[in-house]
């Protein structure tokens, strides 16, 4: 699809938003096809998503951009952004300024942006890369205004790319695309490849996201899993450090790792049995397209990924349990 979109031998900028590393592992692909088609790749990001794209793609050019530096204080995302916003408009009259000074130092015939409402500049072709236009809010006065305001911002680029399939499967309402000039369906996106192996686990667990939900959660999944005599490997996605040592003598049955390539992950989903993972969007691409069995559990306060664990549960594609409620996991591990 992409390389019917960007020409043979166009220099490209790819922006992923750090937030959590989905916006980068959905990126990844994107890169991939680019570099078959012969173009000039540059990637730019910050954080855990710039250290995965380095790896990844260690022979492109890489730039570092500044970084939201979101924080989770509260429950409600509302109130965790509202409380930033000063913060967050900085940053993104930020990347508003790098943007075009990197396009005027660059020519970029392309700038791909994925979820960086910032990163787009004068003098090119911008595309945005996203699937939550319609904003989920428990207060439907601030979902009218949220989703109004990110639409608006979308339409800034010359083209929205949602990564799903017309038929809006795995993103439900939130591709809704009243409003936006012009959008365009891409397919599902995944760096991930069916693999024919043996099953080595019978259950893999797979965070991500931002601290402290991540550590939180990974406490409480190491709970409920105490008594479960199951084969177990544990991606914690975060640099290995001495934490790995203490966990590994604490549940000497589970495997642990750190932040892995997506070869190793590949390799690590499709021996496992139940997956076990938070319900961002990127990770329910990979699992779909691998048809991996899976429990999601929504970050608690992140609005799209409940609605998402509870779209996907109705329609028997995986199985959603809320934080609050991950005693009742182990009845499905069994």
């Amino acid at each position: 699809m992409i390389r019917t979109l960007i020409p043979t031998g166009s220099k490209v900028l790819v922006a992923p938003l750090n937030w959590g590393l989905g916006h980068a592992t959905r990126s990844i692909p994107i890169i991939k096809e680019l570099l078959e088609n012969n173009c000039t790749v540059f990637i730019a990001s910050d954080g855990d998503s710039f250290a995965l794209l380095r790896m990844e793609f260690p022979s492109l050019t890489a730039i570092e951009l500044p970084s939201y530096d979101i924080h989770y204080e509260y429950k409600s995302m509302a109130a965790n952004m509202l409380l930033q916003l000063p913060k967050i408009l900085k940053t993104y009259n930020k990347e508003l300024k790098i943007a075009q000074e990197l396009q005027e130092k660059h020519q970029f015939s392309f700038i791909i942006s994925d979820g960086r409402y910032g990163i787009r500049a004068k003098g090119v072709i911008n595309y945005f890369i996203g699937h939550q236009l319609q904003i989920q809010s428990w207060n439907p006065v601030a979902s009218y205004l949220a989703t109004k305001v990110n639409k608006s911002l979308i339409n800034q680029y010359e083209e929205l790319w949602i990564p799903d399939e017309e038929n809006h499967l795995l993103s439900g309402k939130l591709s809704d695309v009243t409003s936006i000039h012009k959008h365009r369906f891409i397919g599902v996106l995944t760096r991930m490849r069916s693999l024919k192996l043996p099953q080595g686990y019978d259950i893999a667990i797979i965070l991500s996201g931002p601290e402290p939900a991540r550590t939180v959660l990974e406490k409480k999944i190491l709970d409920t899993l105490e008594n479960i005599d199951k084969k177990i490997a544990f991606v914690r996605g975060i640099e290995k450090a001495t934490s790995f040592k203490k966990l590994q003598d604490e549940h000497p049955t589970i495997n642990f790792y750190g932040r892995l390539d997506a070869e190793k992950l590949n390799q690590i989903i499709c021996a496992s049995g139940t997956i076990i993972c938070r319900a961002g969007y990127s990770s329910i691409m990979d699992l779909y397209t691998l048809e991996k069995k899976a429990i999601l559990i929504p970050t608690p306060g992140q609005t799209e990924q409940e609605y998402l664990g509870k779209h996907l549960d109705q329609y028997s594609l995986f199985t959603f349990i809320a934080e609050k409620n991950i005693s009742e996991m182990s009845k499905f591990l069994m």
